[in-house]
């Protein structure tokens, strides 16, 4: 009995620099994995997505990960669990936290500005009849 081995290379996307490093050309570089994010019919399990996240490099590969959930309509959306939570590391990691900035008159109309031991704190006004 004889077998035949038979070697089948498997193409890559041209342009695509073969071997182990990829060649860094500046900030925008994503390598060929996320930039196949943007080109893909098919949407990519979120365990994949969290991996690739995980792997990221630069905010240009995370913003792929973000545009390809948005492109197949499940970024943000609370029925796809796996998802949803990637949606909110992902929003977090790339915007930050949302700060809302205060009017300082309307902060003293609603609250007393009270010292308490563990240092300044907010005490809502009682209503005045």
């Amino acid at each position: 009995m004889y077998f035949i081995l038979v070697h089948i290379p498997i193409s890559r996307p041209r342009g695509i620099p073969s071997g182990t490093k990829d060649i860094k050309r500046g900030e925008n570089y994503m390598r060929w994995q996320y930039n196949h994010l943007n080109t893909t019919p098919y949407l990519h399990p979120s365990q994949e997505l969290r991996s690739m996240y995980n792997e990221s490099r630069s905010r240009a590969e995370t913003e792929s990960i973000l545009n390809h959930m948005k492109n197949h309509e499940v970024y943000d959306r609370k029925e796809y669990k796996g998802y949803f939570s990637l949606s909110q590391v992902l929003e977090e990691d790339l915007y930050g936290e949302e700060e809302d900035i205060l009017n300082w008159e309307i902060l003293m109309d609603c609250y007393e500005v009270v010292l308490t031991r563990k240092g300044i704190a907010f005490r809502e006004k009682e209503e005045e009849e």
